[in-house]
């Protein structure tokens, strides 16, 4: 099934464009979904991107966590077979002490281009055995595997016509005056850079691209 969203990058993606489609995308990408009503519209909207994932078990919750969102299969992968596997991604509710972006401050382009960043992640899960999920999950736990997952992890968004939203998603949280230093190292250490996306986007789509720095002037 070819996604409802173009599978070109969009340089802009709005409520306005997916809440009139909202049955349509429900019966389309919300099989075996359950959404956080708050999230609704961005997490249908990523997932049009993603029609792979169509008949995967994912559900989408709010909860404080240190990462302004997490995502992890359900436990029991290791019992189950890849076709009934489940997949939890987690929004930071920005509670706990360990302070990201008030997802209430985040566009909907922004938002739907990190909740894509997390959907490439279970994308790439799906493509693992049981047995390779532990390895990638261990692998987390060090510093370059992890950068070198969360980049491949970028890429996947990008292909899948995610790039401008990831990129006003990164330029919003580098500019953030909220998120704490340390949150912002832990990005620019592991992610592409603003820059690194406007190259990969420039190799995807024909027409001219927006330079890092662009989106936010063009909102204003």
């Amino acid at each position: 099934d070819a996604p409802l969203a173009p599978v070109e990058s969009p340089d802009h993606l709005t409520a306005k464009m997916f809440k009139s489609q909202l049955a349509l995308l429900k019966k389309k990408y919300g099989r075996r979904k359950t959404i956080d009503p708050y999230l609704e519209a961005p997490c249908l909207a990523a997932l049009s991107f993603y029609p792979e994932l169509k008949d995967v078990r994912i559900i989408f919750e709010r909860s404080a966590i240190d990462f302004t969102m997490q995502t992890q299969p359900k436990l029991d992968f290791l019992l189950l077979e890849k076709s009934a596997r489940a997949y939890c991604i987690t929004v930071n509710t920005n509670c706990g002490a360990r302070k990201g972006v008030n997802l209430r401050e985040l566009s909907f382009n922004a938002l739907t281009g990190w909740i894509g960043h997390e959907l490439a992640h279970i994308a790439d899960y799906e493509n693992l055995s049981a047995s390779g999920i532990v390895g990638y999950g261990t692998a987390y736990l060090f510093d370059e595997p992890r950068r070198i997952i969360e980049r491949r992890t970028d890429l996947i968004a990008i292909q899948h016509g995610l790039g401008y939203p990831l990129l006003e998603g990164v330029q919003f949280l580098m500019d953030s005056k909220t998120a704490d230093a340390e949150y912002k190292k832990g990005l620019i250490d592991h992610y592409l850079s603003p820059e690194e996306i406007v190259g990969e986007i420039k190799k995807r789509v024909r027409k001219p691209v927006l330079e890092a720095g662009i989106i936010e002037k063009r909102r204003q």
